[in-house]
């Protein structure tokens, strides 16, 4: 980030490195032997915090804050709906504060939810359907320009046939659909996502 140049970064030479202090607190149980669930608390405080900072002619590059705090928590629950049938959602709620102006951090949403729902309707056959959450969130360290939250939908599927491993390992393909639903949306730094994206490919487990 010192002396990196790209078309959507400038340099900064003067980037100082950032110094954290973390606490956490997790707690997790199994309430019955389909349902589980966990909860954990934190409390960051970073000091000269690198964060991209996006500038009034759309180029942004990494700059240091005088201090930042990042307090929040984190709901987990595992749900086995059926034995080939499974759900594991998160949701985290952040407060990420620049202490100096108590302005919100860049590219911070307050709420994030995340979901996984797993079926294996055959032992070598798995499809996973992914949903992903973010609420609204600031691209300027001024806290005046932001993007909308966003709902994000990805699929995955893996076959892992039962074959004997050969010279290179065992076979697994893959394929994944990336925003299945075509969402036109911009990260957190202000930059636009890729479309839908289709991928195809194949692992070698040695």
């Amino acid at each position: 980030q010192r002396y990196d140049e790209t078309g959507t970064k400038e340099p900064n030479p003067g980037l100082g490195m950032e110094r954290a202090d973390n606490f956490s607190i997790s707690f997790f149980t199994e309430i019955s032997p389909r349902l589980s669930g966990g909860v954990s608390l934190f409390y960051n405080r970073i000091a000269d915090r690198i964060t991209y900072v996006l500038g009034d002619n759309g180029i942004g590059r990494y700059e240091n804050f005088g201090e930042v705090t990042n307090r929040g928590g984190d709901l987990l629950l595992n749900w086995k709906l059926r034995d080939n049938l499974s759900l594991k959602t998160t949701y985290t709620y952040i407060k990420s504060i620049d202490e100096d102006t108590g302005l919100w951090m860049v590219a911070k949403p307050r709420h994030r939810v995340y979901a996984d729902l797993a079926y294996k309707p055959v032992e070598t056959l798995s499809f996973i359907f992914n949903l992903k959450y973010e609420s609204g969130q600031y691209t300027r360290s001024d806290n005046t320009a932001s993007i909308p939250g966003r709902i994000i939908g990805n699929l995955r599927v893996e076959y892992n046939p039962v074959w004997p491993a050969g010279r290179f390992g065992r076979p697994e393909f893959f394929g994944e659909i990336k925003n299945i639903g075509g969402l036109t949306y911009r990260y957190g730094d202000g930059w636009l996502a890729p479309p839908r994206t289709w991928i195809f490919g194949l692992n070698l487990n040695l």
